[in-house]
């Protein structure tokens, strides 16, 4: 059972509004561990193809988003078609269960 799965089922059923946001503050700390930001990401591996590639005779173009941005758009159109995304894609996690 994956963290966020576990620290779903972790919260009182009857959670009132007010306790929605201590929810998500105790999830998202957990989520921040596991994710780098798109800026350092790009930053490290500028670093590293300098000193693989120094003369930049393998361009890599580290702005683009396409295939994450396609992904999403995939996820998205399964999701209004009423699919469950989170059996056909391991990577989504439904927190309704």
């Amino acid at each position: 059972m994956g963290f966020l799965t576990k620290a779903s089922r972790e919260q009182d059923a009857g959670d009132t509004e007010s306790n929605i946001e201590d929810q998500y503050l105790n999830i998202y700390g957990k989520i921040a561990r596991d994710f780098i930001s798109r800026d350092d990401l790009k930053l490290i591996v500028g670093r590293i193809m300098s000193i693989i590639d120094p003369g930049g005779l393998l361009p890599i173009d580290l702005d683009n988003d396409s295939g994450a941005r396609a992904k999403g758009l995939l996820y998205k159109k399964l999701r209004d078609a009423g699919e469950d995304i989170s059996r056909r894609f391991p990577d989504v996690v439904d927190m309704r269960e």
